[in-house]
């Protein structure tokens, strides 16, 4: 159930890259999912670029925004050492795992219409799952919530740097899963 909760987001992120690079820099309109969802948010031009590549310093090893004592506390059970992956959806990552649970970082670069047309696109999967979502203020230069009772992503962007954090885990109650994403969220957007 993690496993394909973790690649139903791989997936939403993949299809969002792909048609970010289909839309061009010259296209403006509504970003990807807010007509459906019937938000009073204001219309965001379509990003003008993919998370490919990643800004320099620490936003280069995705391992050093979130700390293995940190994804132990997130998941409830010590995770061990975080190993690089590299995300479907382009930048680097750092994934803690273990025992069924997981924290993921993944690292991109970005701009503010890249964060809005993702936002719009977590909005409209933790809507379509049932779950809840919601800006975060305080925490880095824009950040957005999603949250399940098997999951829960935090994103944020800070500088050019687009940060993912998502944690599954079963284990660990809504609520605490909240509190959790935006502590996590936090640290990293401190560590940038």
């Amino acid at each position: 159930m993690i496993r394909s909760s973790m690649l139903g987001w791989s997936g939403a992120l993949a299809v969002l890259a792909v048609i970010v690079a289909a839309c061009g820099s010259s296209t403006t309109g509504t970003a990807p999912g807010t007509a459906s969802l019937g938000t009073t948010s204001p219309s965001a031009s379509t990003p003008t670029s993919t998370p490919t590549s990643i800004p320099g310093g620490s936003a280069s090893d995705p391992c050093t925004l979130i700390t293995q004592q940190e994804a132990t506390i997130a998941l409830g059970s010590d995770p061990g050492s975080g190993k690089p992956h590299t995300p479907t959806s382009g930048g680097t990552g750092c994934l803690y795992a273990g025992n069924g649970h997981s924290v993921e970082v993944d690292v991109s670069s970005g701009d503010r219409t890249l964060f809005d047309a993702m936002r719009a696109q977590i909005q409209l999967l933790y809507q379509q799952r049932g779950g809840t979502s919601r800006d975060e203020t305080g925490v880095g230069d824009a950040a957005y919530e999603g949250n399940t009772s098997q999951e829960g992503v935090i994103l944020l962007l800070k500088g050019s740097a687009l940060v993912k954090i998502s944690v599954s885990s079963a284990a660990v109650p809504n609520v605490t899963r909240a509190q959790t994403l935006t502590n996590l969220g936090g640290s990293a957007a401190g560590r940038l």
